[in-house]
């Protein structure tokens, strides 16, 4: 009551009202009382978190014919609910309690989401077992009920006897990263603290690249390179943990109407390729700029003409535009060969062009 009634000032018969409405709260009222709580839930879901709304109405009559005032103090908290079908012990899905060891690991598949039980007295610990049949990086998980300390624990048989382990407080999630080549892959959940169902997620480690407008809209289908690899955006594929080599379209058209030209990364960089660290689970997007074509500038490259700038030579007076070229022109025969292109619904007024090299000396 005291987070709400030090925001009101009046007074009645020198009495402050929030005084007035603690004792009418306390004498009034002994416990808070839910009716018809229906949750549907088909399988067994461990323990679950619900926010929980109450709300207090109070009328304040002074005694002065029609002076009366409405005060509504709201609140909400957050209880825990703990969901069990009484079925019993059914770790990862299965009928029965998984194995203490490694020995008696119960098999589960990769990539996968899973629930498992543990006491404090009889059943303090979780084996599993689960084989990966590829190279890439893997993220396995667990979280254990609210107020519960359980710890993760995984195991690789091939690096030799490599183990990661994740110990983290009570009800927060552990968690281990790492690649892997074939290999079957040793999980343990064991016991510090408490009882309860934790659920278990194992699942591959992936890279994400999307592509948009600096104004913040999506633009699909640019192609984006992934170690080498060519891949269309949004992409979302798995790999291994390490030093990825990402590379996006420098430019391209739409509709031959917009130019879009590659700016900067959503964590600043302006590298394109780049070499991206991935230690987890990454998404990464390029940015874009879009400009009008009028006219555009392209360069043969001994199969076809690519783009090369945009040249603004709109202008109401004479103007003359100088571009240094960037890209390596390549011979056709005797000539190399430029395009001047206007592509959007302007008209470009050009009196010459002049095709011409600087040497070493500025010559």
């Amino acid at each position: 009551m005291d987070d709400y009634a030090t925001d009101i000032s009046i007074n009645y018969n020198g009495t402050a009202l929030h005084e007035l409405i603690d004792s009418y709260i306390y004498a009034e009222t002994s416990s808070i009382a839910i009716v018809d709580v229906k949750i549907n839930t088909s399988t067994r879901q461990g323990w679950q978190i619900l926010p929980l709304t109450y709300r207090v109405t109070v009328v304040v009559n002074t005694g002065i014919i029609g002076d009366k005032h409405l005060i509504e103090l709201q609140k909400t908290t957050q209880i825990a609910i703990f969901f069990d079908r009484g079925g019993g012990q059914e770790d990862a899905g299965k009928p029965g309690d998984a194995g203490n060891d490694y020995a008696s690991a119960r098999s589960i598949n990769f990539p996968g989401s899973y629930h498992g039980f543990i006491d404090a007295e009889a059943d303090t610990i979780d084996c599993y077992s689960c084989h990966i049949d590829s190279l890439l990086g893997v993220s396995v998980s667990m979280t254990p009920p609210p107020f519960v300390n359980f710890d993760l624990e995984v195991f690789i048989p091939s690096w030799p006897g490599f183990t990661y382990r994740s110990q983290n407080g009570p009800g927060a999630t552990d968690k281990v990263t790492f690649n892997v080549n074939r290999d079957f892959v040793r999980i343990k959940v064991y016991n510090v603290s408490g009882s309860g169902v934790y659920s278990l997620d194992i699942q591959p480690i992936s890279l994400t690249v999307n592509t948009c407008k600096t104004t913040g809209s999506q633009i699909t289908n640019v192609k984006v390179w992934i170690d080498c690899v060519q891949y269309y955006s949004p992409v979302t594929i798995p790999v291994q943990l390490g030093t990825r080599n990402v590379t996006v379209e420098p430019s391209f058209f739409r509709n031959e109407w917009w130019c879009y030209t590659f700016d900067h990364w959503n964590d600043g960089s302006t590298d394109n390729p780049r070499y991206l660290p991935v230690t987890d689970n990454t998404i990464i997007t390029a940015y874009y700029t879009v400009d009008y074509l009028c006219p555009t500038l392209f360069v043969w490259n001994g199969s076809e003409y690519v783009y090369e700038a945009l040249l603004n030579i709109h202008a109401e007076s004479d103007i003359t535009v100088q571009h240094q070229i960037q890209q390596t022109l390549v011979l056709d025969g005797w000539f190399y060969k430029l395009q001047l292109r206007e592509l959007d619904n302007y008209t470009s007024h050009i009196d010459q062009v002049k095709l011409y090299a600087v040497d070493q000396n500025g010559e």
